[in-house]
Parts: structure tokens; sequence; C-alpha cells
């Protein structure tokens, strides 16, 4: 069982992305009386507290580094799901709010077991300092995929 959770857990980091940066998109102008700017055109993205001390430049990278060990720390292959053999790829969608709390997630996945191993890994997510832009506290849209696959 422990050597599947490692299997999985390496495997979901191979297909570990933000979808927002993965998906092409036509550049838009952000509308500034907006109270939601998506996480790839925030000026400052939302953070953990472990992030706070880094420099501007990296925290993108560190928001995605510490986002990926949260999951990999609660990730838990379904019992159930395996006894199934239910496997593949749920998304995550939730709001990152103005005071650093996650709101309106939701999931789309293969299988109810999956989408709610899914959102009880994201509602273990500690508070975060909210994103801004232009100097403001806003609305930060953000996706995720989890990849379950049995080996």
């Amino acid at each position: 069982m422990r050597t599947l959770a490692i299997g999985i857990t390496c495997f979901l980091f191979t297909f570990f992305v933000t979808a927002q940066e993965t998906q092409d998109f036509e550049p838009t102008l952000i509308d500034e009386s907006s109270e939601e700017v998506p996480f790839f055109a925030v000026e400052e993205v939302p953070i953990f507290e472990e992030c706070e001390e880094k420099a501007s430049d990296v925290m993108r990278d560190c928001f995605q580094k510490q986002m990926q060990q949260h999951i990999a720390k609660n990730f838990r292959y379904p019992e159930a799901a395996q006894k199934k053999k239910v496997q593949g790829r749920v998304a995550i969608f939730f709001v990152i709010n103005e005071e650093g709390i996650l709101e309106d997630i939701r999931t789309e996945g293969p299988d109810p077991i999956l989408e709610q191993e899914a959102l009880r890994i994201f509602q273990l997510l500690p508070q975060l300092k909210p994103g801004k832009h232009h100097g403001d506290v806003v609305r930060v849209p953000y996706s995720i995929p989890i990849t379950f696959k049995l080996q």
C-alpha cells in the first residue's frame, strides 16, 4: 500500500501543472474594477506563509512548490477507488478570496470518490496571504489537476 501511494505521488508530480498556465489563451485586458484577477495575470500572487520572505520574482514558483508539497503531504488514494480500480485526472477549481481563504471549490473528475479526495486535500489548505493587483487585494481564481493512477 505504501509503495502504491509513493508511486502515485511520483506520477502525480509528472503531471502537476497549473491549468491556467498551460492553456493557450489570447491576451486580454484586465478590467481594473474587477474583483477577480486570474493567477497568470495578478501582480502579486497569493502566497503561503513559507513564501513571505522570498523575493517577489520567485513568488509564483514558491506558490507552486508549496501547493505541490501540500498535495503530496495530504494525498491518499481512496481504498474504495483502489478496489473499484478507478483512476484518472481530477481538476480542482477554486478562488482564493480577499482574506486568503479558498471558496467556490469545484471538482471535475472520472468518479465521485476521487473528487471527494481532491476536495479533502484542498479543504486542508492553510489560509494564504491574498493576491494583490495594482495595490488592491483581489480574488484570484486558480485551478490544478491531480492525477490518480494505479500502478
